[in-house]
């Protein structure tokens, strides 16, 4: 049975919930709670606004507090639409930060947001003299400038959380799937005219490029705007941002019965029949908790980026 929690108070006695999907996300995309719940009437009583904190459970599993985006009252439902963030955090602003870091600018815009910033896997305390915010929300603003340092941006129960990509990558893999040629339910998706074999980060201070010896030697990217000091920040930007640009170009997507053991930033391993063998990396797992059903989207790991 879904439980429901609003504002803290348990109200699955006062609601018939006939929909629920949670979405965890990582990397720009919000994780988000839809739910279609029965008996509007009763929920007009409880004059729901813009931010009220709200939370599923399904046994042991739990989506984490989420934010109240929208609700469309028809035909005596209600479906709800709920975000990882405050409202506080969706709206978009320019905004300069100057002689920070990463883990600075996370705990800083996450207070702004009435939120908790919170780093795994690395400190992120390198130097960042100067980082524009350019009429983003704050989490495109952080998500843009985690992928340069190598970290996901995430919100997740309350907090903005920045993973560390290289350490999700270390980890010993969450889930080991066998996936063969003739499996229901698995797309798999390879482009590899979509890859870069280098990525240059060009700064009025600092030039540095990588290079990706599994990629075909024919595209090549320059990245300006950063504020790249040294040629070793130069040389870090470009070696994360070539790996983020070059996962996008091979990806699986799966629908499975419900399995709630998948999660945004897990690290899967697979093996099988085809070329989809190796390791992957979690973006994002949708679970339909009324249907039974998940659907996975997940990115090759690149392992030959120098």
């Amino acid at each position: 049975m879904i439980r429901l929690r609003w504002n803290g108070q348990d109200i699955t006695d006062s609601c018939t919930v006939t929909g629920c999907i949670h979405r965890d996300a990582a990397g720009g995309k919000n994780d988000a709670l839809i739910l279609e719940l029965d008996r509007a009437d009763v929920w007009y009583g409880w004059a729901p606004e813009e931010g009220d904190r709200i939370e599923a459970e399904d046994g042991g599993y739990r989506s984490g507090i989420h934010y109240l985006n929208a609700i469309d009252p028809t035909g005596g439902r209600y479906r709800v639409i709920a975000g990882g963030t405050t409202p506080k955090a969706n709206e978009t602003n320019w905004k300069m930060y100057r002689n920070t870091t990463f883990q600075t600018l996370i705990k800083r815009c996450a207070e702004e947001a009435g939120m908790t910033g919170i780093l795994f896997g690395a400190e992120g305390t390198i130097a960042l003299p100067t980082v524009l915010r350019k009429w983003e929300s704050i989490m495109n603003f952080l998500s843009r400038i985690g992928e340069a340092e190598g970290f996901r941006v995430k919100a997740c129960d309350g907090a903005i959380r920045a993973i560390s990509i290289p350490w999700a990558e270390s980890l010993n893999a969450g889930m080991n799937l066998t996936l063969n040629a003739k499996d229901e339910g698995v797309v798999y998706r390879r482009r590899e005219n979509m890859k870069c074999s280098e990525l240059t980060v060009l700064s009025p201070w600092a030039t540095a490029t990588a290079r990706d010896a599994a990629a075909p030697e024919t595209r090549c990217r320059t990245v300006t705007g950063l504020p790249a000091m040294t040629q070793a920040q130069a040389g870090k930007w470009a070696r994360n941002l070539l790996r983020e640009y070059n996962r996008k170009a091979e990806e699986i997507r799966l629908s499975v019965n419900l399995n709630t053991g998948f999660y945004a930033m897990e690290r899967v391993m697979v093996d099988g029949d085809t070329d989809m063998n190796g390791e992957w990396l979690v973006e994002e797992a949708e679970h339909d908790l009324m249907n039974r059903r998940t659907n996975v989207r997940m990115t090759r790991i690149p392992r030959m980026v120098r």
